[in-house]
């Protein structure tokens, strides 16, 4: 036993006096099976083994001896540990991946709300002519449309990592129809593209993500618009189905697709062929996202053509809602000027310009806006005046919104509205776990956060 025992690594031997322990102490089967490390006598060499025994006992019932087998499973414990590093390695790849990720949506994101502040303040103004007001227009649209593209780059990883959610309310279909086809206005009138429009679906309210359908559409559309040559045609109709469905057709005059590819074209970076992808670029990101977001919506698409130079028609399909189970929209589309206009908001946000531009747009909309650039001098404002709502970004020099809203909403009567530039699941739950009632992910649209803070100002809200 000594001499088994002194071939036993010296770090593995509490495993063999463990195990004669248990297999000794009473109630015991007796059997075991055990892996430990022993050093060969003659080279030295630290080597695997897995033993496999039991105890055999005497006529009276005593531990009489050990029967069993040891096996070397070096290589195999060697290919084990390997394969665990492996997969360690590409756990740790994938989050720094996607911390990369972030951290880029971030900092690309975090410019863009400034210019989107900007161009709705220089809207309001009456004195601005019609064609500084037609370029403020595509200056906007273009802005919305790249954080369309690195929200498509994102939903990229959050897909593959099974980690894409809905955020759902009561959605008119068509007037999502018609906010994406704003957003792709000016594609469609440089390429002088004809619109038609049938929106004839009685049902056309669904259970779903706003923002994601519109990307759906605004996908679909942007596609249209890639592959139609100049002067072309899309048609945008919408039907109810026996099953109570919103039926949702696109139809171009573009190059069409291939039936040998139709049943790829939903997968990443798929656009028709490498010619297709060379001539016309993109990463072929869109439809294989817009499939995952209406798959999550619990409905369809497809795609008909009957071959090149046939055009193409995707039809999308979600379950409509009950005309009954609708409330109205989730805010008022304008409100009467009432004295919640005046009530004082404190903003925190230590991006100059995009605090220069909110608190812009904030004092000329009505409301009092104390300002701070800092967790520090946010607490020292919040402990002089008595605010009704807190503005924070979440990511302050010295410290955190999400610690800010722990601290002034303890009372309930503080309502909180959170930016930020990361806009996973993970960050709005945190949000709200913090105590905020929204989260915006920047770029901030003005109109979304204007109509919000009057709900939440609104003392019946």
């Amino acid at each position: 036993y000594v001499t088994y025992l002194n071939a036993i690594h010296p770090d593995d031997r509490h495993i063999i006096h463990e195990t004669i322990r248990e297999v000794l102490s009473p109630g015991s089967t007796g059997h075991y099976e055990i892996q430990y490390r022993a050093i060969g006598v003659a080279d030295s060499q630290e080597r695997w083994l897995e033993e496999k025994g039991r105890v055999l006992l005497d006529d009276a019932g005593r531990p009489a001896r050990f029967l069993g087998t040891i096996l070397e499973i070096t290589e195999r414990r060697l290919a084990e540990d390997a394969l665990k590093k492996a997969k360690q390695d590409a756990e740790d790849a994938n989050r720094a991946k996607d911390q990369f990720l972030a951290m880029l949506s971030h900092e690309l994101r975090t410019p863009l709300t400034p210019v989107l502040m900007t161009i709705a303040s220089l809207q309001r103004n009456h004195d601005i002519p019609d064609n500084a007001r037609r370029d403020l227009e595509v200056l906007r649209r273009n802005v919305e449309l790249e954080a369309l593209l690195i929200d498509d780059l994102l939903d990229l990883t959050r897909i593959a990592h099974g980690k894409l959610e809905l955020r759902n309310d009561a959605i008119d279909v068509h007037a999502s129809l018609n906010y994406a086809l704003g957003v792709s206005a000016s594609d469609l009138n440089e390429k002088q593209i004809k619109v038609q429009l049938d929106l004839a679906a009685k049902e056309h309210h669904c259970w779903a993500d706003a923002a994601r359908l519109q990307q759906v559409f605004w996908n679909i559309i942007k596609n249209a618009v890639k592959f139609t040559p100049a002067r072309g045609q899309l048609r945008i109709s919408t039907r109810n189905d026996a099953e109570h469905y919103i039926v949702i057709d696109f139809t171009d005059t573009g190059i069409g697709i291939n039936r040998e590819l139709q049943p790829r074209i939903f997968d990443a970076f798929e656009q028709g062929g490498s010619g297709v992808t060379n001539r016309y670029g993109g990463l072929g990101l869109g439809l294989a996202i817009s499939k995952r977001v209406i798959d999550l919506h619990a409905g369809k698409i497809s795609v008909q053509s009957e071959g090149r130079g046939t055009g193409a028609t995707f039809t999308i399909k979600l379950k409509a809602m009950e005309t009954s189970l609708l409330e109205g929209p989730a805010y008022p589309l304008d409100h009467d000027g009432s004295a919640e206009d005046s009530a004082e908001i404190l903003l925190v946000e230590d991006h100059e310009d995009t605090a220069r531009a909110l608190r812009r747009m904030l004092e000329n909309a009505g409301y009092q806006v104390g300002y701070a650039s800092t967790l520090a001098s946010a607490r020292d404002l919040a402990a002089k005046r008595r605010f009704r709502l807190v503005i924070s970004d979440l990511g302050l020099p010295d410290g955190s919104g999400l610690d800010l809203m722990g601290e002034l909403g303890d009372s309930g009567q503080l309502r909180g509205i959170a930016l930020s530039g990361f806009g996973a699941d993970s960050d709005v739950a945190a949000a709200k776990a913090a105590g905020f009632a929204e989260h915006f992910t920047k770029p901030v649209d003005w109109e979304r956060l204007r109509h919000t803070i009057h709900r939440l100002l609104d003392r019946r809200g």
